[in-house]
This record gives structure tokens, C-alpha cells and sequence, in this order.
């Protein structure tokens, strides 16, 4: 014969449902076609893993395996990456929980200062006259800028002091009262920041300031501690 029989013939024949005169036809042409020979070893073989109940389930997991990775690469990869590619563009929260980063924010500020507040040396002015007297300290110097969140590193420092004081200390330190700049003998409540503190200030970073005030060599009154924080862009 010239002509192919189909799998289904070839799989009739192999389970013995053809009648003798087509089984027969099928014989001769399987032993003239190596190519329909070696269909009727892939039947046998496809009927072989059919019947194996391990290789069913088996099977069956690749399957279930090969939906679960590609919903992973088309569902939830994409997603991921177009949120990691959103939070490189920008640092401003969401709406949603757009609150909460200033509440963090002001969270740590005020463990900060209390951090401050219970290590910090007090300045502790000498007896006498005036509303210092006493153990308590009450702050004559008020300070005014920087505070808060800046856009660019400060070019002024100033303040407001109850009293007319000789000349003033202005000192900066890190929150681990690191102090990393210090200016003396200035004459009025206002300092023009220098370049060389300037270039210490490092965007992210809070930095806290204080004023002291000195009358001839003994100092006289105090500001409490002020910070500011230079905003990364």
C-alpha cells in the first residue's frame, strides 16, 4: 500500500479492533514504513505512561508547575517591577499611606530630643540675681533659623536674647552630640554661616544648634537645642 494509515487506525490495530483483512493490510505496510513503525512505538509508548499511575501524576504536576511560573512571570512580575520602577522615580509616599512617613518622622525627632534631653550637660549658670536663680534653667536665647526641614544648606544663623550679652558661641552637633563645628566671638544675634560648615552638612543628616551667651569671660545665658535637616533631593 502507498498510502499512510492514521493513528487511529494504527491504534485500533494495536488493541486488536480491526477485522483480519484490514489487520493485515496494516502488517504489510508496517513492514514496508519504517516511519509508521516508528508511530506505532511512540502509540505504545504514549499507552505505556497512560497506564502508569505515577507517571500520570507526575504529568500532571509539570503542568501545574509550568501555569503557576507562567502567571508568575505574566501577572506578577510585571507588577513588581513597574512598583520598583515607580519608587526609583520618586520619594514621595502614596496618598494612601502618605501620613505616614511625617508621623515616623516626627517620631524619631521627638526620640531625639528626649534622647538629648537626658544627656545633654544642662548649662548651669551661677547664683544670683535673675530668672536663672536657682536649680532651674530657664532659656534666655531664642533660637530663630534653621529649623526644621530645609531645601539647601543654611547661609544664616539667628536668634533673640532677653538680654545684651558681650558676644555669643554658636555650636553644631550631630544627634550623638558629636560637635562638629564651633564659632565664638560673635558680636550680634545673627552669623553668616561659613563654607567650611557648609560642606560638613550632609543632606538627610539632623543637625542640632545651640547659642550661649557671655558677658567678658563668663557665660551668662543659653539657648536650648535647635535642629534643622537639609531635605536629599
Amino acid at each position: 500500500t502507498t498510502e499512510h494509515p492514521d493513528i487511529a487506525l494504527l491504534a485500533d490495530y494495536l488493541d486488536g479492533r480491526l477485522s483480519a483483512k484490514d489487520a493485515m493490510q496494516v502488517r504489510t505496510h508496517l513492514g514496508e514504513c519504517p516511519l509508521c513503525r516508528l508511530e506505532v512505538k511512540r502509540i505504545e509508548r504514549f499507552e505505556e505512561i497512560d497506564s502508569d499511575t505515577g507517571l500520570m501524576e507526575e504529568a500532571r504536576w509539570d503542568s501545574v508547575r509550568f501555569d503557576l511560573e507562567r502567571a508568575f512571570r505574566e501577572k506578577v512580575l510585571p507588577v513588581v517591577a513597574e512598583r520598583e520602577e515607580r519608587d526609583t522615580r520618586t520619594l514621595r509616599p502614596s496618598r494612601r499611606f502618605g501620613w505616614l512617613a511625617p508621623l515616623a518622622a516626627a517620631a524619631a525627632v521627638l526620640l531625639i530630643f528626649v534622647h538629648i534631653e537626658r544627656n545633654m550637660p544642662r548649662f548651669e549658670p551661677s547664683r544670683g540675681p535673675g530668672p536663672m536663680r536657682g536649680g532651674t534653667t530657664e532659656y534666655e536665647i531664642t533660637l530663630l533659623e534653621p529649623s526644621g526641614e530645609l531645601d539647601e544648606s543654611p547661609s544664616v544663623f539667628t536668634w533673640r536674647s532677653i538680654r545684651e550679652d558681650d558676644y555669643y558661641t554658636l555650636e553644631v552637633f550631630t544627634p550623638d552630640l558629636s560637635r562638629i563645628f564651633e564659632a565664638d566671638t560673635i558680636t550680634g544675634p545673627r552669623w553668616a554661616a561659613a563654607d567650611s560648615l557648609r560642606a560638613l552638612l550632609e543632606p538627610g543628616t539632623i543637625y542640632l544648634w545651640s547659642v550661649t551667651g557671655h558677658s567678658g569671660l563668663e557665660r551668662k545665658s543659653a539657648s536650648p537645642n535647635g535642629w534643622f535637616r537639609i531635605v536629599p533631593r
